[in-house]
């Protein structure tokens, strides 16, 4: 078997029982929750919760592993048309955080379509979802900078320390507790693998009203 025959085989495996957990457990909240006392309803809710955020690592690490495997047919992506679509597709997720995103004139990439919405995607949720403000904004520009373009997307979010500006991009790293935003830490390691694959660099740096993330890809 291949190595990602294997990797399939083993997350698909590992996910159904995971799946029926989560399921067999919501079955039981509706119909014999009001038999629990308050100690039992919260067992009970920690039971589905730690399914369904098992399964999602699962699924993280599988699309982690996915992207550095997968055929690299790349084509010219128009990244103007990339990020449109994610506002459309993300709407609901802006709307119920009032969040913004606005983006300058962007290029034409050699890529794959998918990879590129992959890593626009997450740092656009990233910067709104991370945010204290009434308003939260993301705005993505680009420069050509030598033989690279250099995007940049700043938001006006929490602001990252610097002590943590490489440990973000690590894989299930997070900087704040499930209790506080939800996610389970595989965005930015994605973003860092999709990069790197286009032989660019991705980074961070935070000031107090917000982070600006600065990413290169080769002109070609």
């Amino acid at each position: 078997m291949k190595e990602k025959e294997l990797i399939d085989v083993v997350v698909h495996d590992l996910r159904e029982p995971t799946r029926a957990i989560k399921t067999f457990g919501k079955f039981l909240q509706e119909d014999y929750e009001e038999n629990l006392n308050d100690k039992g309803k919260m067992y009970l809710q920690h039971i589905i919760s730690a399914a369904e955020r098992l399964d999602a690592m699962l699924a993280g690490l599988h699309k982690f592993y996915k992207i550095g495997k997968e055929k690299r047919e790349f084509t010219e992506v128009d990244l103007n048309e990339v990020v449109k679509e994610i506002i459309i597709e993300e709407e609901e997720f802006l709307e119920k955080r009032n969040g913004k995103v606005k983006s300058s004139l962007l290029p034409l990439v050699k890529s794959k379509k998918e990879w590129m919405k992959e890593l626009f995607r997450h740092l656009i949720k990233n910067g709104i979802m991370y945010n204290k403000s009434p308003a939260p904004i993301v705005e993505i520009a680009c420069k050509i900078n030598g033989n690279n373009y250099l995007f940049t997307c700043r938001d006006n979010g929490l602001p990252i320390e610097k002590k943590d500006y490489e440990r973000i991009f690590k894989i299930f790293e997070r900087l704040h507790t499930r209790e506080e935003y939800e996610g389970i830490g595989m965005g930015l390691a994605i973003c860092k693998k999709i990069v790197e694959i286009h032989k660019g660099k991705i980074w961070v740096e935070g000031k107090s009203d917000g982070n600006t993330f600065f990413i290169t890809l080769p002109i070609e």
